[in-house]
């Protein structure tokens, strides 16, 4: 009889290793797609602005002292330090950074899980999704941002957290806790609004004591181990900055709150247009499970087959036109997969609750999904609150997420999943709609350039080199990098405006204001008159100034044949009256244009000292025609 189980136990573990090989070929694959997709899209808003923001550190700007807002974003003293180490590293080199570091976070999660579960072989294709998108599944850009530096800090700390938890040597147990606790506080560290996630290990400790967990020891001791590297590292870090850091906080906060666009109440909330994604994710998940539970063999596969091709229908034409795309239609894959996660949360709260209130033990898998989900609850509401995407925000920490859901379905002892076949059909029923629809956007939006099959200029130098965009952009491109090499030098300043801040990484050249990014019509004339202040008080005044009168984003519309169009001006710089326009007029000369569009271009001014303007105003005055791209 001993013979014979050891047979079936070996087959089963051959069995697994052939399911797990598969699936670790399609992973790698999809890694390459992905690896691929990093040269795809240029812009010169959001990722510039992350960029500018980190790169001017490297370059000799303080991150307090020459920046009034950004205290509660310190990413970007985390990025600086890899600008420091590699100075001639580029944005493609940024975004190949961000896909290495999520491979390396998955391997270690996945040995984490491994030493939990004792199962491997779905893990290939739960994860497979990041190795598409990276740690922003919303598709926003592949890099290391404050949208991704939590993902991948709450992803190592709960693998360490894992480790130490199953450690029976003591001090690897203690070193394996402090790691984790480190880990937290870099999610604080990187955006602060989600310092909330320092009540994770005390929850965790409660929740262990009152749902009286079997499989999982944390100890008062344990809980001391994780907080202490939490606690010390921020008390160091205020005491070396102290009011410095405190007052840059309040600047921030301010500034955040004097938004034209936001006031204080519609700051924290949470976007309720989501209940209806929800909704619909919630009802499909509630048919899967049931079906998982009453049916058996050949039935139970055509549910969830049926029901996940309905699903990906659903998804694709937003349950039949019913269901207006989230966000003005930017990320309407990227919330059908948020409402996923959020409905799971749900699902998952009420059985705990049901088995708690009906004295049932809990397995080791519900256990474990407890330890996962915990931490991105907390971090969810957070982010949530403040986060201009809203709840949507949720798919920022969906590793740990899906890992519960794989582990809820498989080890589930009420569901009729009785051979790893069944379990790797459910699990790929489950996630395919959301997965695929999920990477098809990733793929497709570039950040407002064109869709990759479009792009057909490639950069060739400086911080862009390497990177795939439009014809217009490229030309752009072209042009700072002349512009700014004829009429600046290295150490001098300069502005770009409106939310154009890439543009100052092309140029290699420092901002002037406080922020590189900034809206015109979305700013208090407070906040200007103090960041004009701080510059002229600062010797930061600009060299070289390229106005925008509408940030550069293309559009594609796909109701009208995959027809580009560009955002409209948002404001006229001959008209307005705002101080840094003001500042401009009085002390800057222009000498150049870039034509965008027939109604669209792109002003260069040059301080009116510059030596070089009167060779660049003869140069402009030949060539009267505007650069075209």
């Amino acid at each position: 009889m001993n013979q014979k189980k050891l047979r079936l136990s070996n087959k089963l573990t051959t069995h697994q290793l052939l399911i797990f090989s598969f699936g670790l070929v399609i992973f790698i694959t999809i890694a390459f797609l992905g690896w691929q997709k990093l040269k795809y899209g240029f812009n010169l808003t959001d990722e510039g602005f992350h960029m500018t923001a980190s790169w001017r550190l490297a370059a000799g700007d303080h991150f307090l002292k020459n920046r009034m807002t950004g205290a509660h974003n310190l990413t970007t003293v985390i990025n600086s330090l890899v600008f420091k180490t590699n100075s001639d590293i580029t944005l493609l080199g940024f975004r190949q950074l961000q896909f290495g570091v999520t491979i390396f976070s998955l391997l270690i999660f996945s040995f984490a899980l491994l030493q939990a579960d004792k199962q491997f072989w779905f893990l290939p294709y739960v994860l497979s999704l990041f190795a598409f998108t990276g740690l922003d599944p919303m598709g926003n850009f592949s890099n290391l941002t404050y949208y991704t530096y939590p993902h991948l800090f709450i992803t190592l700390s709960l693998s360490f957290l894992i480790f130490g938890l199953h450690s029976d040597r003591k001090t690897l147990k203690s070193l394996m806790l402090i790691i984790s606790g480190f880990m937290l506080w870099g999610i604080s560290f990187s955006l602060l609004n989600l310092s909330l996630i320092f009540f994770y290990p005390i929850l965790l400790y409660t929740c262990g004591r009152i749902l009286n967990f079997k499989s999982y020891s944390f100890t008062l001791k344990d809980l001391c181990y994780i907080l202490i590297p939490f606690i010390l590292c921020w008390i160091v870090f205020v005491m070396i900055y102290n009011n410095l850091y405190i007052s840059a906080v309040y600047d921030s906060v301010f500034h955040s709150i004097s938004k034209k666009s936001r006031s204080a109440g519609e700051a924290i909330q949470i976007n309720w247009a989501a209940i209806n994604h929800i909704g619909v994710s919630f009802a499909f998940l509630i048919i899967f499970f049931i079906g998982t539970k009453k049916l058996r063999g050949i039935f139970l596969i055509m549910h969830i087959t049926i029901l996940s091709i309905f699903m990906y229908i659903i998804i694709k034409t937003s349950f039949f036109g019913t269901i207006n795309p989230y966000f003005w239609g930017i990320y309407p894959e990227p919330m059908w997969f948020t409402s996923l996660l959020v409905a799971f949360f749900i699902i998952f709260c009420s059985t705990v609750v049901k088995k708690y209130f009906r004295h049932q033990s809990y397995t080791s898998s519900e256990e474990l999904c407890i330890l996962l989900l915990l931490p991105v609850i907390i971090l969810s509401i957070s982010r949530s609150m403040f986060a201009t995407t809203g709840i949507l925000s949720v798919v920022n920490f969906s590793i740990p997420v899906v890992s519960a859901m794989a582990f809820f379905l498989i080890n589930n002892p009420q569901y009729n999943l009785k051979s790893n076949n069944i379990k790797l059909l459910a699990l790929i029923f489950l996630f395919a709609p959301f997965y695929i629809t999920t990477a098809r956007a990733d793929w497709g939006f570039t950040y407002f350039d064109v869709a990759p099959e479009d792009a057909r200029a490639t950069i060739q130098s400086g911080f862009g080199k390497g990177i795939k965009t439009n014809n217009a952009y490229n030309g752009l491109y072209n042009w700072v990098q002349e512009t700014s090499d004829k009429y600046t030098t290295k150490n001098d300043y300069m502005i770009s405006y409106a939310t154009t801040s890439m543009v100052h990484m092309i140029a290699k050249r420092r901002p002037s204001l406080d922020k590189s990014f900034f809206k015109i019509n979305n700013i208090s004339a407070g906040y200007l008159d103090r960041a004009i202040n701080n510059m002229i008080k600062l010797d930061r005044q600009p060299a070289i100034a390229y106005v925008f009168e509408s940030p550069l984003s293309v559009f594609r519309s796909t109701s009208k044949g995959n027809r580009y169009s560009l955002i409209p001006k948002q404001f006229q710089f001959l008209f307005s009256k705002d101080v840094v326009t003001a500042y401009i007029k009085k002390n800057m000369i222009f000498v150049d244009r870039f034509k965008i569009s027939n109604n669209i271009d792109v002003k260069c001014f040059v301080d009116k000292n510059n030596k070089n303007l009167a060779i660049g105003q003869k140069k402009y005055l030949k060539n009267k025609k505007a650069h075209s791209p």
